[in-house]
């Protein structure tokens, strides 16, 4: 739990994947354009220091709103448009080992042991 939890799960009726990232604070960083960083797995994050995927966020609060009678926290506007850039909004078509490679503020971390031996 410490170092790097997800979850994801579908919505049984719509089968709509959700996905939860726990948030850990960025105590490497020397600056502070980044404050915390979560992570994901598999793919290309196997060859990486840690065997996960570790991405950088700015400093953010979450914003609360009710719905069906019950409190939720959702990240701000100012995070998805960080996570997935201006045109967030606009649908795109690419799978999860894509994403990888294409998402901003992936901290490359690769583990050199694994890089050397494949060369």
């Amino acid at each position: 739990m410490n170092h790097g939890k997800e979850w994801s799960f579908a919505c049984p009726k719509s089968n709509v994947p959700i996905d939860v990232f726990v948030f850990y604070p960025f105590m490497e960083s020397k600056t502070k354009s980044s404050a915390y960083w979560s992570a994901t797995y598999n793919g290309l994050c196997n060859k990486m220091k840690y065997k996960k995927c570790r991405w950088r966020f700015r400093k953010f609060n979450l914003i609360s709103f009710e719905m069906l009678n019950k409190t939720f926290s959702i990240v701000p506007i100012e995070f998805i448009v960080e996570r997935y850039g201006e045109n967030y909004r606009i649908p795109k078509q690419y799978g999860y080992f894509e994403s990888l490679n294409i998402l901003p503020n992936l901290i490359e971390e690769y583990d050199v042991n694994i890089t050397n031996s494949k060369q």
